[in-house]
């Protein structure tokens, strides 16, 4: 990933870069610094006003009042599960506490992830798109301190379910099935499922697929003492297929005309398995289908959830994967989450000062 970065820079530096790039895992902080991408405030409010684009969604790459990216898509993460649980968890910390203290009970207090065995520990980067804005600062550096204080909390939680569901013979109650048409899929997330038939008290995940939103929906229906939150109360959402125009771009005009298409109607009341649509008009006709579909009373407040998302979440996906390859040594306890920290921090410096 960093070699293809550093050839798209090289490109973009050299003026001879697309029109429109697809801003998902790329150093946008830098680009926007060094104006590889323009100003499209203009634009984006203009579909806002008569497009119906989700005011709370604009604001993804807005620096300094100026807007230089938007998503076409968003997904966001979410716990379901008892009230009364719920309640107890307002962070990362908590969710380990509370894990440590009730996953042996009956039910346990979560669905076992489904990567909870993987080879690689991927399990323990479960929570890192939803908690790295405690540890990426707004220069594009790393606070070493607060990374090694996620890895320590991911770490105790694969310890308790990887010990836990041991002891219950090895079973994973999240198991996936695929649905959809053509060449065009989704997953359905079982955990949702192992709420609604009492194997967990909660379930975390990301709230991106229709599927997902109507199995919710049907949860919420039928447990009176269920419900939906925004996870660790936050307002977090992932921007999907952002796209931000280049100074440098021949076609600006028509770069912008494509844009425009991609936040219509009449692209996104298509649902491409990708994600929710910006476009609140869109959105609410693709909630109310799942609603006259499964012929229930309303939505139980997912599209006011939807709404009240604001604070993105934008990965760097080098520095991602700087943490990935640390996680099998975590998983196996071959390496402190202090020592993991560091890692992360050294192998990504050049990178990060480019």
């Amino acid at each position: 990933t960093e070699d293809i970065i550093h050839a798209l820079n090289t490109e973009l530096l050299g003026g001879k870069g697309p029109d429109l790039l697809l801003l998902d895992g790329l150093p946008t902080e830098s680009y926007i610094e060094k104006g590889v991408l323009i100003d499209i405030t203009d634009l984006v409010q203009e579909l806002t006003e008569t497009h119906g684009v989700s005011s709370n969604l604009t604001s993804a790459y807005e620096r300094d009042g100026k807007i230089y990216g938007v998503p076409t898509r968003f997904a966001f993460p979410i716990v379901v599960g008892q009230s009364s649980e719920l309640d107890l968890i307002g962070s990362l910390t908590d969710l380990a506490d509370q894990v440590e203290a009730k996953q042996g009970g009956e039910p346990p207090l979560m669905a076992t992830p489904n990567n909870l065995w993987d080879e690689n520990g991927e399990m323990l980067l479960n929570y890192y798109g939803p908690c790295s804005s405690a540890w990426m600062k707004g220069d594009g550096s790393i606070d070493q301190a607060a990374l090694a204080a996620y890895f320590a909390d991911a770490a105790r939680m694969y310890k308790t379910l990887d010990e836990t569901t041991a002891q219950n013979g090895g079973i994973i109650f999240t198991t996936v099935a695929s649905g959809g048409n053509g060449s065009s899929f989704e997953v359905a997330d079982m955990g949702i499922f192992d709420v609604r038939n009492g194997k967990a008290r909660i379930h975390t995940t990301e709230l991106g697929s229709a599927l997902s939103m109507a199995n919710i929906m049907d949860l919420l229906a039928k447990d009176g003492g269920a419900r939906v939150d925004t996870l660790f109360g936050g307002t977090k959402y992932v921007p999907k297929g952002s796209v931000g125009l280049v100074a440098s771009g021949k076609q600006q005009d028509l770069a912008r005309s494509f844009l425009e298409m991609l936040l219509s109607q009449t692209v996104q009341d298509e649902y491409l398995y990708d994600g929710l649509p910006v476009n609140g008009k869109s959105l609410d006709k693709m909630i109310q289908k799942t609603v006259d579909e499964r012929e229930l009373t309303g939505d139980y407040g997912l599209r006011a959830l939807c709404a009240s998302v604001n604070d993105p979440v934008l990965l760097d996906q080098v520095i991602l994967e700087a943490a990935r390859a640390q996680a099998k040594a975590l998983a196996d306890g071959t390496i402190t989450p202090e020592d993991a920290a560091a890692k992360v921090v050294e192998s990504t410096e050049l990178y990060r000062a480019e």
